[in-house]
């Protein structure tokens, strides 16, 4: 009987400091933060309607902390493996940013954004991408309007 029971609370425990690993990758962490407006980031899985699959996101929020409504705008730098999939493009392009936040407002991302602003991808459930994809924000701005 205390072999179950120990066995029990040594798989409980198990599940547990799994859940808490996970969901480490999960809490917002600050990207950014310009002129008022703080800009998060964290990786999120999410499935599509074209992709049954489930695969990981960089995703976004950005709070306007100023009393004025603003406009960010930025390019995202996108690399793939070592490509920058975003850098040679001519614009307008959808790498080409621009968010309208009202004062005091929170935007952030949801599963079904397609906006590069919120979500782009960083790997599929199946590939070990860790390091190989990343962005980055380049010519930041925060406009008053």
């Amino acid at each position: 009987m205390f072999y179950k029971k120990f066995t029990a609370i040594v798989i409980a425990l198990s599940f547990s400091l799994l859940s808490f690993n996970t969901a480490s990758n999960t809490i917002w962490k600050e990207y950014k933060s310009i002129d008022g407006v703080s800009i998060y980031q964290k990786v999120a899985k999410c499935t599509n309607q074209y992709n049954p699959a489930t695969n990981d996101y960089f995703v976004f929020k950005y709070v306007n902390n100023n009393t004025y409504d603003v406009r960010i705008s930025y390019k995202i730098e996108y690399w793939l493996d070592n490509n920058c999939r975003s850098c040679n493009l001519q614009s307008p392009n959808e790498y080409e940013i621009s968010i309208d936040i009202k004062a005091g407002q929170s935007l952030e991302y949801t599963c079904s954004d397609s906006n590069k602003g919120f979500k782009l991808y960083k790997a599929s459930k199946s590939r070990n991408d860790e390091g190989k994809n990343r962005f980055d924000f380049v010519g930041l701005k925060v406009d008053k309007i």
